[in-house]
């Protein structure tokens, strides 16, 4: 039985919960882990730091403590890191393996100085052989030291009432950066490239990137909004029967009030929430981030896969390729596409239901996590499957909100600190102001601002 890390930053969903809440792929990482037997405790870092900090900064010194001591005393055997969400205190307490796994693209990599400075510590796992596989490599891992691993899911098929046609759950990804907006220099020239790239996703998302990343002097990161149609798909299929779940959906602007009109704000995270929505949908749509450049695809789309509900998926070269033989995913490059693909699926449940059946015999013989514990197994030397000594308990998510944070302590602090400061100054400038020398220095204009002052932190 080994004792198992798990880091990863995720929004927190509920806010003033006794027990932090986290999404259905880290649930599932988390419990199936846990159900091979091993002792498994999970740490949302955003309780802990921002998601590009490199160390933890939201804890105060005894905050820190506390956890460090929890971690020290838990003495893991393995820790596992999603999008390398790491902080520099770690590698001081535990001694053990560092398994990084991509949830994202290693643009959204923090702390990438952390790899080859611990190269020696670091393991790398991918779920998209093919996808990044140079960046990986260009980040001081050594190929022995990469592992390459399939999708996999813990959702299970159960046939419920379909109460939904067309479902999805996610998030609205950000809009563009008013600064970079005003940086196109030609907007036709520019709409014709992004034309170009759904042309054909896998061949020139890197082309347009490289392109707009010198002419508009940003990042490639900033320019995913760009090639991101999540919201042209939905829209394209909202009359439908559209029902959206997720987070940040009610902050659409009201132009977008057909969404705003198909979001159901019940909160959908978990596992089972999850399998729910699938297992009740008709068709469950996944939409993929521009990162996935049309090969990769999300976690959600094996999830689907896994239930009674059919999916429908942007185009990905790698889902195509791995379920060639086995079952054809009916996948879109355009807005438009997704739509007849819906319409097609609504008036033909048969065919829908074939490729159901089909979708569910793949996830079973290749969607489920036991070999690729055996891979991580073989890769790091640390044994993930005892199944002989299959642990009864779930795993257990460390509340961090039971440690001392700073934020509130800080902000009131320098709130109080701030107050005494100007109110010495405003009393000595008014002792000055009133002095028959020094009154000759202050006019109205200031005068006026030092009373405004005084009036202001009076009150706070």
């Amino acid at each position: 039985m080994s004792n198992i890390i798990i880091l990863f930053h995720q929004e927190i969903i509920v806010k003033n919960e006794t027990t932090p809440k986290i999404v259905c792929n880290y649930e599932a990482f988390a419990s199936e882990l846990s159900k091979a037997g091993n002792n498994v405790k999970v740490i949302n870092t955003n309780y802990i730091k921002n998601y590009w900090d490199s160390s933890i900064s939201k804890l105060n010194k005894n905050g820190i403590k506390k956890l460090i001591f929890e971690i020290i005393n838990f003495k893991p055997d393995m820790v596992f890191t999603f999008n390398n969400q790491v902080f520099s205190e770690i590698f001081s307490i535990v001694d053990c393996p560092i398994c990084c796994m991509d949830a994202d693209s290693v643009d959204f990599f923090p702390n990438k100085e952390f790899i080859s400075k611990y190269k020696d510590r670091y393991y790398f796992v991918t779920s998209y052989s093919g996808w990044e596989d140079s960046c990986y490599e260009s980040l001081g891992i050594i190929p022995s030291r990469i592992g390459k691993i399939h999708s996999a899911t813990a959702v299970q098929r159960e046939d419920l009432y379909k109460d939904k046609n067309i479902s999805f759950i996610g998030s609205v990804f950000p809009v563009l950066d008013r600064n970079i907006y005003k940086n196109i220099l030609d907007k036709q020239k520019m709409s014709q490239d992004i034309r170009n790239y759904y042309g054909d996703l896998c061949l020139n998302f890197d082309k347009f990137a490289d392109k707009y990343t010198k002419e508009l002097r940003t990042e490639k990161i900033n320019l995913y909004p760009l090639c991101d149609p999540r919201l042209y798909v939905l829209t394209s299929v909202w009359d439908l029967g559209l029902t959206i779940y997720g987070i940040w959906w009610e902050k659409l602007p009201n132009t977008e009030y057909l969404l705003k009109l198909a979001y159901d704000d019940t909160p959908k995270y978990s596992l089972k929430h999850n399998q729910d929505v699938y297992n009740s949908s008709k068709i469950n749509i996944s939409v993929s981030h521009p990162q996935c450049k049309g090969y990769t695809y999300p976690w959600r789309a094996l999830d689907i896969m896994a239930s009674s509900g059919l999916l429908i998926s942007s185009y990905s070269k790698l889902l195509e390729e791995q379920t060639k033989g086995y079952v054809n995913i009916p996948m879109y490059k355009s807005p438009w596409e997704a739509r007849e693909l819906c319409l097609y699926a609504l008036n033909n449940p048969n065919w829908s239901e074939d490729i159901i059946s089909a979708s569910n015999e793949y996830v079973e013989k290749f969607g489920r996590w036991k070999d690729n514990f055996e891979v991580i197994e073989n890769l790091t030397g640390v044994k993930l499957l005892n199944l002989n000594n299959v642990n009864q308990k779930s795993f257990d998510i460390m509340q961090i909100d039971k440690f001392s944070t700073k934020r509130k302590f800080e902000f009131k602090y320098k709130l109080n600190l701030k107050k005494r400061i100007k109110n010495v100054i405003n009393g000595f400038s008014l002792v000055c102001m009133n002095l028959p020398i020094l009154e000759i220095l202050y006019s109205k204009k200031i005068r006026e601002k030092i009373y405004s002052s005084i009036i202001k932190y009076k009150g706070n």
